[in-house]
């Protein structure tokens, strides 16, 4: 189809026209930089920046990075740009500068700030504990710091009773307590002394009981017995007489009386018959033949021999008479 050359030349103006204002309009859509930084690093954006063909140079703008006060980037670019740079320690604050040289002088920026420290990371293994001693007589409650870990004793308020006593313990530095508290106190009453006229300050001298006491140790039985025995031919009377004691002792407790050993004595005593009381034989003594004797001196023994016999006698007539006397 033949298109009329009039028609052919509107069709041109109007592509012209609309290239124009394409190319008045990319500007204003251009050159968006994007800076910020948190505590571990700075974020460096630059977007829609002229270049690539235009004034002779694939990357005609620049931008230069510098973190506490030291270059860490001075580099070209075209169209656009980004990387992000980390802090060497998050923990501190750094300052920093962006900036950028655009080939379009209007748009030339430079960006400078500090970082916020990043907050530290923390460890719930802090701890501390007080111990309060029990009054006595003499002396009042103590309060005694304990150990601690990873934090600071304060001041106590007070340390001996009686009074109220209260003190902090801090945890250090990325370091809580197992509440998650960084702080905790402690706080209490100290008491003074005991009352030194109550108990247990005054004591009654204790009780002693005396020991037990066993019972009345029962009299000892005593038997006695006597016998007598006439010995006719000692002509005398024996008299034996025997005492038995039996006793008592304690037993292993100490609180029984048992029967003892007996205890056995054995006395004699004599005396001479009474009349009646052994049989009286007459004693007739018949002198023998005399016997040849060996001479001694004396010639002649007849007269020793008739004077036994005459005692012999008389001897018979004193029993005699004796047993005709009356009782």
């Amino acid at each position: 189809m033949k298109i009329p050359r009039k028609a052919l030349h509107t069709l041109l103006a109007l592509s012209i026209a609309s290239v124009a204002l394409i190319a008045t309009a990319a500007p204003a859509q251009a050159h968006t930089p994007a800076v910020s930084a948190d505590c571990a690093q700075l974020s460096v954006r630059l977007d829609s920046y002229r270049g690539g063909g235009h004034h002779g140079g694939g990357d005609p703008n620049s931008v230069a990075v510098t973190i506490d006060g030291a270059p860490v980037l001075n580099q070209r670019f075209g169209r656009s740009f980004a990387q992000t740079f980390a802090f060497a320690n998050s923990a501190v604050a750094h300052p920093w500068s962006v900036v950028v040289d655009a080939v379009d002088n209007e748009f030339d920026r430079t960006f400078t700030g500090t970082s916020v420290p990043c907050a530290p990371a923390v460890v719930a293994d802090a701890a501390g504990a007080v111990s309060v001693s029990e009054p006595s007589c003499v002396a009042p409650a103590i309060l005694t710091l304990g150990a601690i870990t990873n934090a600071t004793w304060s001041k106590p308020t007070a340390t001996r009773g009686p009074a109220s006593y209260s003190v902090t313990a801090t945890a250090n530095a990325g370091h809580v307590f197992a509440d998650k508290a960084t702080t905790r106190v402690f706080s209490g009453i100290l008491a003074g002394p005991l009352d030194a006229s109550k108990t247990p300050c005054v004591t009654t001298p204790p009780v002693v009981n005396p020991p037990p006491q066993p019972p009345v140790q029962p009299q000892a039985q005593i038997v006695m017995t006597t016998e007598e025995a006439v010995d006719c031919a000692a002509r005398e009377i024996v008299t034996t007489t025997t005492i038995t004691t039996t006793g008592t002792k304690l037993d292993a407790s100490g609180q029984n009386w048992i029967p003892a050993e007996p205890v056995v004595k054995v006395s004699r005593s004599t005396r001479a018959v009474e009349p009646g009381q052994c049989p009286d034989a007459a004693v007739v003594v018949v002198p023998s033949a005399p016997a040849a004797l060996a001479r001694t001196g004396v010639d002649d023994p007849a007269p020793l021999l008739w004077l036994a016999a005459l005692f012999a006698a008389a001897g018979v007539a004193l029993i005699a008479r004796r047993r005709v006397r009356p009782a």
